[in-house]
């Protein structure tokens, strides 16, 4: 498994090289190092929070598409398709995680994470469209299915930052 982390990385690594070359082999070498580092941590994180009894979160997805999802709404708010005088929306997207669990009324609870590379600042933090959909169109397609899904967290994980977990 280490071997072909190191695979993928080398390979994600030139990409990155070719759209954002760096000044010497010595700088890229040391990206590399710290993008691997930052990953492995991570990932080593993450198993030990999914390890804990207590949790009760499990990863539905990854990269997880959604398309032709509609919603519906008129000047007084979000409304059904059979409403007049309704503007139609369709989303679409791709979640980077959806983790969920089912509590004992068999009600199906919905994680949404949004992962981020680049530094907390390369974005407005007040303004999150981006996460709000993806929770919407959670809602939406479960409920299509027939489930009343709660989505109880939608949240930014940066991969550079300390403090990298940040709930909307």
């Amino acid at each position: 498994q280490e071997e072909r982390f190191q695979e993928l990385l080398v390979e994600k690594a030139n990409e990155m090289l070719i759209k954002y070359p760096c000044e010497s082999n010595t700088a890229y070498e040391q990206e590399v190092t710290l993008v691997a580092e930052k990953c492995k941590n991570y990932l080593i994180k993450m198993h030990e929070e999914f390890s804990k009894p207590e949790n009760l979160w499990k990863v539905l997805g990854c990269e997880v598409s959604f398309y032709d999802t509609f919603v519906y709404y008129t000047k007084e708010g979000r409304c059904d398709e059979k409403t007049p005088n309704l503007l139609k929306l369709c989303l679409k997207g791709v979640i980077d995680r959806l983790d969920y669990y089912q509590d004992e009324n068999s009600i199906t609870h919905y994680r949404v994470i949004d992962y981020k590379s680049g530094r907390r600042n390369a974005y407005d933090k007040r303004f999150h469209l981006q996460q709000i959909v993806y929770a919407l169109a959670v809602e939406i397609s479960q409920k299509e299915i027939g489930e009343n899904p709660i989505v109880d967290e939608v949240c930014v994980v940066h991969f550079f930052e300390e403090e990298e977990k940040e709930l909307i």
